[in-house]
């Protein structure tokens, strides 16, 4: 992973700001030209269990959690920035293991100064709703990634 910046710089990076977003709502875009394995930001938040994240998600409609390992998820609904990351087919960024508390968010590509850093989400049903109500979806991306869960869940 190529990195420019500290770790405690990643915290907070100034060049990582919170905009309206052409995909839905808000997302986090960036100020600066970024490299491929940079790494742009760690993403740390509350650090809790599986049974507690399922909780959040049920009870509280949480979509803000991050898978980490095993047992440890980390809930950034708190957070000023990452929560407003959104879902793209083609993403620039994706989620890296850090530690047991965070995270890192790294870019898959050269990402031009302005340009919404976006993630896939990677469960299931979020190419369904980006086909239904991404303005920015990439139709043939999300297509081809549900006809493949089709396919998938049909021979189980």
């Amino acid at each position: 992973m190529f990195q420019t910046l500290p770790d405690s710089a990643l915290y907070n990076p100034d060049y990582i700001v919170v905009l309206d977003s052409p995909i839905q709502g808000k997302g986090i875009f960036t100020t600066k030209p970024c490299k491929k394995g940079e790494a742009l930001m760690i993403i740390a938040g509350e650090t809790i269990n599986a049974d507690e994240c399922l909780r959040r998600e049920a009870e509280e409609a949480n979509v803000y959690i991050f898978y980490n390992d095993d047992d440890t998820y980390i809930d950034t609904a708190m957070t000023a920035k990452i929560r407003y990351i959104n879902h793209s087919c083609e993403p620039n960024a994706e989620v890296k293991d850090r530690d047991r508390e965070s995270l890192y968010l790294v870019a898959l590509r050269a990402i031009e100064a302005g340009e919404e850093i976006t993630i896939d989400y990677g469960y299931e049903e979020i190419y369904a709703i980006c086909l239904a109500y991404n303005r920015a979806c990439k139709k043939s991306q999300c297509l081809a990634r549900q006809q493949m869960l089709d396919l998938q869940s049909l021979s189980e």
